[in-house]
């Protein structure tokens, strides 16, 4: 394991969280290393070598820093976690696949489930593809440029 993410409602808690994983690796002779928070006091005696967002005086350089955990990234000072996934543009001329729809389907990632029902639908349409036949009648294959329609409402 080289990443956690947890949380708690209250600094309390954040901060019993926080030192029984400091307890629990220590017992391997493991450091946590790299600490973030969306709450100061919960950071307040870790070194700062140890942060993930280093502030100075106080004042954060970058609103907008981030932190990638888990194939996410979680910005803390408003607490939301981004997604990012990179869709190819298909130019004019170029046809569409089975297999470059599967490969884009392929990198999604959502090791908390919070776009379960995107990803589903993703694979949903995969699976429907699988229906398609070419002009003879026979199984579409997987280099067998798509029909036009597919995609269209």
């Amino acid at each position: 394991m080289d990443d956690v993410i947890t949380g708690s409602d209250d600094v309390e808690t954040a901060l019993e969280i926080r030192f029984q994983l400091d307890k629990m690796m220590s017992r391997r002779g493991l450091k946590l290393r790299k600490w973030a928070s969306n709450c100061s006091k919960v950071l307040d005696d870790i070194p700062p070598e140890d942060l993930a967002i280093r502030d100075s005086e106080e004042v954060s350089l970058d609103p907008m820093a981030s932190v990638k955990t888990l194939g996410l990234t979680w910005l803390p000072k408003p607490d939301v976690l981004r997604f990012q996934f990179n869709i190819p543009e298909l130019e004019e001329d170029i046809k569409l696949l089975k297999r470059q729809i599967l490969l884009v389907i392929a990198t999604l990632f959502d090791p908390l489930g919070l776009l379960r029902a995107a990803i589903t639908t993703a694979k949903i349409f995969m699976q429907r593809l699988w229906t398609l036949q070419d002009e003879k009648g026979g199984k579409l294959e997987w280099d067998q440029p798509l029909p036009s329609t597919v995609g269209e409402v």
